[in-house]
């Protein structure tokens, strides 16, 4: 028996700060979202992910196009009224027929018109929401960005709510008030033109500071909503998460009796949520208030404005028909006038909507590109650290390493806990190694080293993963057919009858036939949430196959077969020697080590992180050796 003593190094590849980030959602935080330019940035932002795409750029000018169209029908259709009053007041029957016919087509043209623009703003919606979530789930999705922000990090609530259903609501509400904010300065400017030209200065010049009052009270008003709008996306994630996990953990609970904690948990849930819902509903309602108050009070400042040049004497000299129809140009002009800036406050409660949202997906799309950055610096560090190739080296691919830890030290990211102190160990081919260690003493925190998903406190860590396959604790399945499920994440590779023949063999190797006859063979499209039948013995019997069709070097597994009989994880196991298949198991079931050639037992942090490697002699009366650490 030899023995090694490490001094623990902690001045090489220290990972980051260990401690848990406070939640972006704090009060104070909170409080800081708003329409400032912070609010201008990320909506640039986001925007130009949009419009980058050359086709929804096309569209979006279409419905510009649309929308210019139908201000200028519906300001010749808002004239016709005037001309009414003209025909009517002179009795002329004609032009009252072709008043009328042309009023007519009119109608027709801006029901097409509209209805052409509500289809393209619906198009438009549909297209905004794909080019964003594309975006967010190819950062999502980009090496281990979804692990780092749903698990690692604390600091941004619900990401799969932030892709999904805040991306959607911020499209539905922008592909709204977009038009309108884009079209409103040319409609303003026009029908000042036309305002001035019938009451003179009175005209535009009252609707402009009754805007500018009411823009200024609504500007106060939506800075105290949007933080709410916030706020209460936070919460309908967490709620719609909570009856998620239920779904999911459903005869879990059932087994447990847990239905009346779950009713308290999921109460507790709903409180917060309708607290934050009616705190938004309170915000809102000074704002509703003065939106609806510049809408009514719209409706009289035409005739006030008129009243001006009427009582001064101005139209003495016109005829009363004639008056008539300038009295009613006047009106129809000065309320769309006041309509246009009545449509920009009353997009208050959208861009609030807007707001919340933009800063939500924002926060995750910024802390996404980060870590996209992180991890691609630290690649280039390590190509460049990475020592060059002996072109003289009779060594071959499959003898050498793997994996391979330098006196790495590693704990826990949430807490202090330090798991393993100085740990040395390689893993090659063909050397298996059995992991094993009392419950919460590092054995699967040891695979998210390897696999890159933590980063070790000090040491280095030298990672080769062609070749390796890793299977997780819990079983993962997705949509597809059963085939696909035995060479996930990759597609199916075309098989000759030999190889057809050898994967039904592992099948029923596996004790799996019947659910191939369940399903209908290994291509049938499988229903979804299909695996929620399947009990944890054939889940793991399933994930299990994935090694014995996918064959890699070496398979790294997670207590893959801790729900199986004895018999039945001796029997894969040995079917993985068989096929040349290196395993690196973490289990506690003994009938599993001696199909190992090297025992690695760590201690925990309960006895100061220290570990255990024993390597077993393949003579029958061969004794094991023992290489073991110390603090000092």
């Amino acid at each position: 028996m030899s023995s090694a003593t490490y001094q623990p190094i902690t001045s090489i590849n220290m990972g980051p700060p260990r401690h848990v980030e406070e939640s972006e959602s704090s009060s104070t935080d909170m409080e800081r979202l708003a329409l400032d330019c912070l609010f201008v940035r990320r909506f640039r932002r986001l925007a130009g992910i949009v419009l980058s795409n050359a086709g929804a750029a096309l569209v979006m000018v279409v419905l510009l196009l649309l929308s210019v169209a139908y201000e200028v029908i519906v300001y010749q259709l808002g004239l016709t009224t005037s001309q009414f009053y003209v025909v009517l007041g002179k009795k002329h029957w004609w032009g009252f027929l072709n008043q009328t016919a042309f009023c007519l087509g009119l109608i027709a043209l801006v029901a097409f018109v509209k209805s052409g623009k509500q289809y393209v703003s619906s198009t438009v919606t549909v297209q905004w929401r794909q080019l964003l979530t594309k975006r967010l789930q190819e950062l999502y999705f980009s090496g281990k960005v979804h692990y780092r922000v749903n698990v690692v990090e604390t600091g941004i609530d619900n990401p799969d709510q932030r892709i999904t259903q805040d991306v959607d609501r911020l499209c539905q509400v922008l592909c709204d008030i977009v038009p309108t904010l884009l079209i409103s300065p040319f409609t303003i400017a026009y029908y000042s033109y036309q305002s001035f030209s019938v009451a003179g200065y009175i005209g535009p010049l009252a609707v402009f500071v009754y805007f500018i009052i009411s823009t200024l009270v609504s500007k106060l008003l939506i800075t105290r909503v949007v933080p709410r709008v916030y706020e209460l996306e936070k919460q309908e994630g967490r709620f719609r998460y909570k009856h998620a996990q239920v779904r999911a953990n459903s005869e879990s609970v059932a087994f447990l009796d847990g239905e009346f904690a779950e009713l308290d948990s999921t109460e507790d849930h709903l409180v917060e949520l309708v607290k934050a819902q009616q705190s938004v509903y309170n915000r809102q309602l000074p704002l509703n208030l003065g939106v609806y108050f510049t809408d009514y009070a719209g409706s009289i400042l035409s005739f006030l404005i008129i009243a001006v040049p009427l009582f001064t004497g101005a139209y003495d000299d016109i005829s009363t028909a004639d008056l008539s129809g300038i009295i009613s140009k006047n009106t129809f002009v000065s309320m769309y006038l006041i309509s246009c800036f009545s449509k920009l406050v009353d997009l208050s409660s959208g861009i609030s909507t807007v707001a919340g949202n933009t800063h939500r997906i924002s926060v995750l799309l910024e802390r996404m590109e980060a870590i996209n950055e992180e991890d691609n610096l630290m690649e280039k560090i390590k190509q460049a650290n990475k020592p060059s190739k002996d072109d003289d080296s009779d060594a071959s691919d499959e003898a050498a390493p793997q994996f391979v830890l330098k006196n790495v030290s590693y704990g826990s990211p949430y807490d202090d806990n330090i798991f393993a102190e100085g740990l040395t160990l390689e893993l090659r081919p063909p050397r298996s190694v059995f992991v094993t260690g009392p419950s919460n003493s590092g054995k699967t925190s040891l695979l998210r080293i390897l696999k890159g998903l933590w980063t070790p406190l000090s040491g280095s860590v030298t990672r080769e993963f062609r070749g390796s396959l890793f299977l997780p604790q819990v079983a993962w399945f997705g949509s597809g057919s059963l085939r696909s499920q035995l060479y996930y994440p990759y597609a199916p590779p075309k098989t000759t009858p030999h190889e057809e023949g050898e994967i039904w063999r592992l099948v029923e190797l596996a004790e799996l036939g019947h659910l191939l006859k369940r399903s209908g063979g290994l291509d049938s499209s499988l229903q979804p949430m299909w695996y929620e039948s399947l009990s944890p013995g054939e889940r793991q019997r399933l994930s299990f196959l994935r090694v014995l069709c996918q064959r890699p070097k070496m398979a790294l597994l997670d207590e893959a077969t801790s729900a199986l009989d004895e018999d039945t994880q001796v029997k894969l196991y040995r079917e993985c020697r068989k096929l040349g298949i290196t395993t690196v198991t973490i289990g506690h079931h003994a009938c599993l080590e001696p199909l190992h050639e090297a025992t690695l037992e760590l201690h925990g942090a309960a006895r100061g992180g220290t570990w255990t490697l024993k390597e077993r002699d393949q003579t029958p009366n061969g004794d094991s050796t023992v290489v073991e650490n110390a603090q000092s």
